[in-house]
């Protein structure tokens, strides 16, 4: 499937797990936000979900906790009808069956352009225990494939590693990849 990129007549589907600021920051900086937002934070005191997301009419809250059958109608439910479907900090396996049909695409926040050992979970602590290791730091934006961060890569950014770098400062600088390669991938 080809990439479809945001424009005005593009219907635009996002997920998050956490916080949602990526796609906070991300409206903010495109002078446009998804037209629905799905989380699985259901979290009843709410203080987790960015104070810009949080009320909106648009977004959704849904547990994806099901049987396997259930799950990929779930995702069938929500995902039909949308040109442009985005993760950001998606926290669930998305069903093989799901990648095979709908255009999905993820950020991560670990180069896996130059370090495959960067795909999967917390690869920002990771980066940050090998940084030694590493001449570059960053994050892609990538298809989603029924493999975990193995789809074909969309979009990169990346900054030299400067040894000292903190935890918090790696933090940082992969949230801020990470927006530049979406903003690149959907502009």
């Amino acid at each position: 499937m080809r990439l479809k990129r945001l424009n005005e007549g593009t219907k635009w589907l996002a997920l998050f797990s956490m916080t949602g600021s990526e796609i906070a920051n991300l409206t903010t900086a495109l002078g446009r936000g998804p037209d629905v937002i799905i989380t699985d934070n259901v979290d009843e005191k709410e203080s987790s979900i960015h104070s810009d997301i949080k009320d909106l009419q648009c977004l959704v809250k849904q547990s994806f906790k099901a049987n396997a059958k259930d799950r990929v109608k779930l995702y069938e439910k929500f995902f039909d009808g949308y040109d442009l479907i985005t993760l950001h900090g998606w926290l669930n396996i998305v069903p093989p069956a799901i990648c095979r049909k709908y255009s999905i695409l993820n950020g991560h926040p670990g180069l896996i352009t130059r370090y495959p050992d960067l795909k999967g979970k917390d690869p920002q602590f990771r980066a940050w225990t090998r940084l030694k290791r590493y001449e570059y730091m960053g994050s892609v934006v990538h298809k989603v494939v029924p493999e975990v961060d193995c789809g074909e890569i969309v979009q990169v950014s990346e900054v030299p590693v400067i040894e000292g770098t903190s935890l918090d400062d790696v933090y940082k600088i992969l949230t801020d990849t990470s927006k530049l390669a979406w903003i690149n991938a959907l502009s």
